[in-house]
């Protein structure tokens, strides 16, 4: 059976899938985005387009599916395929021999009961988005009471020069049992990738502390036993850190950014453009404040089109304030969604190809 590994940008090929998840798109020329997993456990995403024979097909309606003469849709990293006039779609009733076989010894090895996640060459990234729920400023983003978590960005690389997978996980609602609920999610993500090092972009100052400290403050807030706290740091304390901004900075500067980092050493960045979404929100609004309050405010116009960090927290609001108004399913809440899920993807993605140049100073021209 072919599988992710099979895949080629523009060729055709015959896979089965299992099906993952479906994101609806606000786009002009995209219907949905399908997540697909293959008999491998590696995620598949398919792009289906406006007008095309499968824009309205219920692709809930089976778990499992083979698709025949699809084509391969390969870019910066992520796997995907998309359908072409020969495509054909065949739901299945019943789950394909290569996705059942060996799943006693998978399910055993990989229990959530255990924090061992090691392997020789498996790598996980990670990096996280945020809330700021105090005024621009009090605030002081290394104080765990002034951030809450949004959403997790995730990748997983079997060993290197694998095509990695990369996702990003989402907070449902706006109570702390909907951010404990996340970092649980997080919990069972990485547990199922055997990995041996942890890859961010200056997570050892930041997103590594606040998932500790959030586990601890959201499950305090709850009233519940430290689970969850206890859970995240056996995960993290299992994996060998391997942040790559210090030596970044040493070699690029101390104001270098992941995205700057990247075009230095020749790895590919994908920006995400706010103004192509469908929502009302006006970044100039927030950044005039933001910016009169920095020292070194960006040397930008104030309506640039690019999400920044310090946007996220504001789209990320309108997010949850829809989904726990009930509207998650509207236009608006979509954007919203797949806007953060781009932003965030596109800092996972690069960190696999990126750790493939470290150390940096030996790959900066003279």
């Amino acid at each position: 059976m072919q599988t992710a590994d099979d895949i080629a940008d523009g060729e055709l090929l015959d896979i089965t899938l299992k099906l993952d998840h479906v994101d609806e798109a606000d786009h002009e020329s995209i219907d949905c985005w399908v997540h697909f997993v293959d008999s491998e456990g590696q995620f598949v995403k398919c792009t289906v387009f406006q007008n095309n024979d499968y824009s309205d097909y219920d692709w809930e309606s089976a778990e499992y599916y083979e698709f025949q003469q699809v084509k391969g849709d390969v870019y910066e990293g992520t796997i995907g395929i998309k359908p072409s006039w020969d495509t054909e779609v065949i739901p299945l009733d019943t789950p394909p021999e290569a996705f059942t076989k060996d799943t006693t010894s998978t399910d055993e090895s990989h229990s959530s009961d255990s924090a061992t996640i090691s392997s020789e060459s498996g790598r996980l990234a990670l990096d996280i988005e945020v809330l700021t729920p105090v005024d621009e400023e009090e605030l002081d983003l290394d104080d765990p009471t002034h951030v809450e978590l949004l959403c997790i960005g995730v990748g997983y690389q079997p060993s290197p020069g694998l095509p990695p997978e990369a996702t990003v996980l989402f907070r449902q609602g706006d109570a702390p049992k909907d951010e404990l609920n996340l970092l649980t999610d997080l919990c069972e993500w990485m547990e199922t990738r055997p990995a041996q090092t942890l890859l961010t972009f200056g997570g050892d100052g930041f997103d590594l502390d606040h998932l500790r400290d959030r586990a601890r403050l959201a499950g305090e807030s709850c009233g519940e036993e430290p689970t969850v706290e206890r859970r995240i740091s056996d995960i993290l304390d299992a994996l060998t850190s391997v942040d790559l901004k210090p030596t970044a900075q040493q070699a690029f500067g101390y104001r270098s950014s992941l995205e700057s980092s990247c075009r230095q050493v020749g790895v590919p960045v994908v920006e995400t453009h706010w103004d192509i979404y469908r929502h009302d929100l006006e970044p100039a609004s927030w950044r005039e404040t933001q910016w009169e309050a920095w020292s070194n405010p960006p040397d930008k116009p104030l309506d640039h089109r690019n999400v920044l960090g310090s946007d996220v927290p504001f789209f990320g609001e309108r997010y949850l304030e829809l989904i726990s108004d009930g509207e998650g399913n509207t236009i608006e809440a979509r954007a919203m969604r797949e806007l953060l899920r781009a932003y965030t993807q596109c800092d996972i993605v690069p960190l696999f190809s990126l750790a493939e140049e470290d150390p940096f100073i030996a790959n900066t021209p003279l």
